[in-house]
Parts: C-alpha cells; structure tokens; sequence
C-alpha cells in the first residue's frame, strides 16, 4: 500500500524520498526513491520537500523553519491569525487593482 500523503522532510533533517515534479497544465507527479532495498511488509515514512512556495502554509500549521526557530506562531494564536490575514489581504487587494478587466473578469468567472 503506497500512503497518499508525505510528510514534510524540511524539519529535523530528515532525508527525502519523495520528489514532486510539476508535469504542466497544474499536474504534479511523485517519485519515490531510497537508496536501500525493500522487502514485503516493510515501512518507510514517506518524506518530501514542498518548496518555498510551501512555507506560508508551514508557518500556518506551526512547523515551518520561522515557527521551529521561534519567531513566529501557528494559527493557532489569535494575534500571528490576525496578522497573517491582514496581510494577506492587503497583497490580494494589490493583485486585484493591478489586473486588467479581462483578467479580472476570468478570475471572478472562475470562481
């Protein structure tokens, strides 16, 4: 049995056997690699590396490397929520005000 999810390899250095490679058209593909071999029944945790991209959605959860390093907190906390939103919602006003109407109309037809 393959899981459907793979943890984090970004935290306590752990190796990572999981790579993700992005095909186009937003289609990812994953591969699995280890440098040992595998026998029936055995288990492995299966570990990847999300990217930058990645980082805000860590830092949300708590384990991403601001939060492990203490400088900043998950959603969890009221205060770091709030701010987060905030900013967040200042980059999406400045995204909306900078696009095209034709771009604009797609986006809201796209929701």
């Amino acid at each position: 049995e393959i899981g459907g999810l793979a943890n984090t390899a970004t935290t306590n250095n752990l190796k990572q056997n999981v790579y993700c490679r992005e095909k186009g058209d937003n289609c990812v593909n994953y591969y699995f690699a280890i440098d040992s071999k595998m026998h029936a029944g055995d288990e492995i945790e299966m570990l990847t590396d999300y990217g930058t991209p990645y980082e805000p959605t860590r830092e949300r959860k708590g384990y991403g490397e601001s939060n492990i390093k203490g400088e900043s907190f998950s959603d969890n906390n009221p205060a770091a929520r709030l701010k987060r939103n905030l900013k967040e919602r200042v980059e999406i006003k400045e995204l909306i005000f900078s696009m095209k109407p034709i771009e604009l109309y797609y986006s809201l037809e796209f929701l």
